[in-house]
């Protein structure tokens, strides 16, 4: 049988993105092809108990990849409704007294955000409400952190909302602390902070045409919030503000860093050994741990040799949302036994927390597509932070398999022209949605496929979900059976060219 070459490009034309895709049977065309999707909603399901996958290997066998901060992992939660897109990620320590703070946290947050959207429940319906919680992590020792989160909400009207959260963790001690416990906290130090942060607003270009004196003022000398915005660093301070703060909304959030050695500050006994730690700064928004994998000799996905003389049915099967530490091995192991490929749309915060584990999906075989940084809704945002979003994303995964994603799958299947026009590789959605994020239950996994596959078709599942390493390994053997072979996204693109 000679496989028809079929483009998957988006199509250009399409206005009503938020159409729904469920159940549906797509016709592919020779050049274009028209996707009508739904809207996904996506929990993530963090949980590390038993899945009950009888594919998978016995308990003692499973594989939990370790995160590239010993002792901490990240959670997603990701969901959507009529009326609103949320996306939430947040770090989960050993300690329970640690997550109890980040988990205050994060709860409050959510209430406020759907206070605000029962409110609004009318106008929502024309254009969702959206809410991200983002972080960034940075290490001062082997033992303490500071975490800076980023929340993000837009309910209607002209601004949205943009404010951070700082924490300090120590691992060891299992301690939340706040930088008054290091820096002490008077009128002198507060003029030395804010004489130092004064003349690198008025010396920035990014910053100098937004920012307002009085508000810096009033903040640094008077305020007991200063102190929450302080990041503590090694032999330095980050000093992060939240939108309008104290600059006009174009600057956004500002950053400004303050070396110790250039200012005299009065520090606690604690904060005098605490700041001198050797030891180098890293953010999850880097990766300077994770050495560039060396040229590889072949493109990702490339195709294996053909021992077929008549070439299979296809079927693209693929994973959003990860890596997850357990998951995603207990995926690759499944896929191994079928000698399947597939392609995992990884989202970069989630990249930089288990490299070595998106080393190995990549080593496999295997592709790797981009979902962005941080999930966040692509149509409800500027080109210039379309394209951030993505472009994080994309050098996150760059950074440790040695090139660029060369396809994007946009979160909750959202985009429009905005989009289109800011990226500059292909939008890829799906054909068959399993809803396995819904259900996260094995057998209706598989008749969501049995229902709906056909040649060529997309396969959307999630890595992060308990229920679909088992349901992987019921829809293998089932399209096994049926005479399907098992490639990656870039491979049912190019087929026949």
């Amino acid at each position: 049988m000679t496989v028809k070459l079929k483009q998957m490009t988006l199509y250009r034309k399409h206005t009503e993105w938020r159409g729904k895709m469920r159940g549906k049977k797509v016709a592919w065309s020779l050049v274009l092809i028209t996707i009508l999707f739904m809207t996904v909603i996506i929990l993530g399901d963090d949980g590390f108990g038993n899945n009950g996958d009888s594919n998978a290997d016995s308990e003692d066998d499973v594989k939990i990849s370790e995160s590239a901060y010993p002792g901490i992992d990240i959670k997603a939660v990701i969901d959507e409704s009529e009326t609103y897109r949320m996306a939430i990620h947040y770090p989960v320590f050993e300690a329970p007294s640690l997550n109890q703070e980040i988990e205050a946290y994060v709860d409050s947050a959510k209430k406020q955000f759907f206070r605000e959207v029962d409110k609004n429940q009318q106008h929502l319906k024309e254009r969702p409400a959206t809410f991200n919680v983002s972080f960034d992590i940075y290490r001062v020792s082997d033992e303490v952190y500071g975490i800076a989160f980023d929340e993000q909400s837009f309910v209607g009207g002209a601004n949205g909302r943009q404010e951070g959260q700082i924490y300090h963790m120590n691992l060891e001690s299992e301690e939340v602390f706040n930088p008054e416990q290091v820096i002490v906290d008077s009128q002198n130090n507060r003029k030395a902070l804010y004489n130092y942060v004064l003349k690198e607003f008025q010396e920035s270009e990014e910053y100098r045409d937004f920012f307002f004196k009085e508000y810096l003022q009033d903040l640094m000398l008077n305020s007991p919030d200063l102190f929450r915005k302080i990041i503590l660093k090694d032999r330095e301070l980050l000093l992060k503000f939240d939108k309008y703060e104290v600059t006009a909304g174009a600057a956004g959030m500002p950053e400004i860093t303050v070396p110790l050695e250039e200012i005299n500050l009065t520090l606690t006994e604690t904060g005098q050994d605490f700041l001198k730690v050797d030891g180098k700064d890293e953010s999850v928004t880097e990766s300077d741990d994770e050495e560039k994998q060396e040229d590889q000799n072949s493109e990702v996905g490339n195709e294996e040799e053909e021992d077929k003389e008549e070439p299979l049915k296809k079927v693209a099967l693929t994973f959003d949302d990860g890596p997850h530490s357990q998951y995603t091995p207990e995926i690759l192991e499944i896929l191994d036994r079928y000698d399947a490929k597939a392609t995992f749309f990884m989202l970069g915060n989630r990249v930089e927390f288990y490299p070595d584990l998106v080393r190995e999906v990549f080593d496999r075989g295997h592709e790797i597509g981009n979902h962005t940084y941080d999930h966040k809704d692509l149509t409800a945002m500027g080109a210039e932070a379309i394209q951030n979003e993505v472009g994080k994303a994309s050098l996150a995964i760059e950074e440790i398999i040695g090139r660029k994603p060369k396809i994007l799958r946009p979160p909750y299947g959202a985009f429009n022209e905005a989009v289109e026009n800011s990226v500059q590789i292909p939008l890829i959605l799906w054909t068959v949605d399993t809803l396995d994020w819904k259900h996260k239950d094995p057998q209706k996994i598989l008749e969501s496929v049995k229902s709906d596959v056909e040649e060529d078709s997309i396969i959307l599942m999630h890595d992060i979900h308990s229920g679909t390493p088992e349901g992987l390994g019921k829809v293998l053997a089932y399209l096994d059976g049926e005479g399907y072979d098992f490639v990656t996204i870039s491979e049912l693109r190019n087929q026949g060219s």
